[in-house]
């Protein structure tokens, strides 16, 4: 592990001096993420994880590039994140001999932060259902339905195109993406995959991930509102079982007041799999704010699944994260959960599982 961290870590510092002698706009970002995991259940050992990203922005006039090059430690079937898949955003991002690069692409502009076009292998999650408080799991919430909205059928990181403009209409504006169905996830980190139409199983369907968003920007009040349509044309294989098309629609809301910070989500989908139809309704609010030298941060998330009896899923997270140094952070989390993925006879009518998390960040 140590070798590759280091390895990356000197060919960015090689890199950075060659760009900077000949001028280009050109930056060169790498972050570590440890974080260690506990939980009440017996059978679920704790977890160990860490992720280094290195992150290159090279700017021109008027367009620019961005790549990143994900190094991570994969989990084991015998740990937190087997038995509990949301309470980690940031477990098992890497699909391919514990590195992968996750992201290539082209943009428009000189903002990559609201390019008005990018095309290129993306996070497909991140082109839509944005928060400026809860959509990183690095430095924000860990637990995914307070990350993203888990109503949302994204592919993995897939080859994607978007067209944005936030202003079209003053205060209005629209986000339009087009995606394969299938990322380095569901191709098993083949990256020739990606370009194929071929179906790696029998039953698979490769297609598209489509969506629409409506955005309200209002700086004045501190809003941030979205309302958005998205279907998923792919049939994808998932442990012998076929997830056929799915669609839905979702809607989310940023407000800041009085330096507190509110995120709300809601979503709801319609999901196509082997012998039923599967609705999913899901809601989810969040808030952070400072506390003494930090960022104290709390939220809840609901799901509701036909296919599971319609059982409430819900998940708590509270956080809080100060500074170490000027480039470390650490965070103390706690999460509570009735979501578990073991059989009802194991449960020995256990309701709620608890999961401590320590994350540390490190800027290199």
């Amino acid at each position: 592990m140590l070798k590759t961290i280091y390895l990356a870590l000197f060919i960015s510092y090689l890199f950075s001096g060659y760009l900077k002698a000949q001028e280009v706009q050109t930056n060169i970002d790498s972050i570590l993420v440890v974080t260690q995991q506990q939980s009440n259940l017996n059978m679920a050992n704790s977890e160990f994880l860490y992720s280094l990203d290195i992150e290159l922005t090279h700017q021109r006039k008027k367009w620019g590039i961005f790549a990143w090059l994900e190094h991570a430690k994969n989990t084991n079937y015998n740990e937190i994140s087997n038995y509990f898949g949301d309470v980690n955003s940031d477990a098992g991002t890497v699909s391919h001999n514990n590195a992968q690069i996750s992201a290539f692409y082209i943009y428009s502009g000189t903002d990559i932060e609201h390019p008005s076009w990018q095309f290129g292998l993306t996070e497909v999650s991140t082109l839509i259902d944005t928060s400026n408080f809860a959509n990183d799991e690095v430095s924000q919430f860990l637990s995914a339905g307070l990350v993203n909205n888990k109503s949302i059928n994204f592919p993995d990181y897939a080859l994607s195109s978007r067209i944005q403009n936030l202003a079209a209409w003053q205060q209005f504006g629209y986000r339009i993406v087009l995606a394969s169905s299938h990322g380095l996830g569901e191709n098993n980190g083949n990256y020739h995959q990606l370009l194929t139409l071929k179906n790696k199983h029998e039953g698979e369907k490769k297609g598209f991930f489509k969506a629409a968003e409506l955005v309200y920007t209002n700086t004045q009040n501190n809003i941030q509102a979205n309302f958005g349509l998205w279907k998923n044309t792919g049939i994808i294989e998932d442990d012998g079982n076929l997830i056929g098309t799915s669609k839905g629609y979702y809607a989310g809301v940023d407000y800041s007041i009085n330096e507190i910070d509110l995120n709300l989500r809601y979503g709801h989908s319609d999901i196509n799999e082997t012998d039923e139809q599967t609705s999913i309704n899901f809601i989810g609010g969040s808030f952070q704010m400072p506390f003494y030298e930090g960022v104290l941060g709390s939220g809840i998330s609901f799901t509701r699944s036909s296919s599971e009896q319609n059982d409430l899923g819900k998940n708590t997270e509270v956080y809080y994260r100060f500074k170490l140094q000027e480039t470390c952070y650490l965070t103390a989390a706690l999460q509570w959960t009735n979501e578990v993925n073991i059989p009802e006879d194991n449960r020995f009518n256990q309701k709620t599982y608890f999961i401590p998390t320590l994350r540390l960040e490190v800027m290199l």
